[in-house]
């Protein structure tokens, strides 16, 4: 469903519910997400894009620094490694890494 999406593996028990890690790349830059505990393999696979696509809207709207040959580089602190989410409670608990 994500076109820049590389690789990934699903899962599910019983007890915990449905799983996912994907990595993706896009210009560049490869992000990975991680979802657990979904209630089903819907939600699993949409938080698991929702995560993607706002990593990826995230990247792009960093400040990046240009060194001296040109190239662009993400300042330090710019740029959140990942987020840790409880995708079973609001959607608003969201906490940077």
């Amino acid at each position: 469903m994500c076109p820049d999406v590389d690789g990934l593996k699903t899962g599910f028990t019983r007890k915990s519910g449905y799983h996912i890690v994907v990595t993706a790349q896009r210009d560049g830059m490869r992000l990975m997400a991680v979802v657990m505990g979904a209630k089903s393999s819907s939600v699993r696979d949409r938080e698991a894009r929702r995560l993607i696509e706002e990593g990826f809207r995230m990247a792009r709207s960093r400040r990046r620094s240009y060194r001296n040959d040109g190239r662009s580089e993400v300042r330090e602190g710019d740029t959140p490694v990942g987020f840790i989410e409880n995708i079973s409670s609001s959607k608003n608990n969201r906490s940077k890494l």
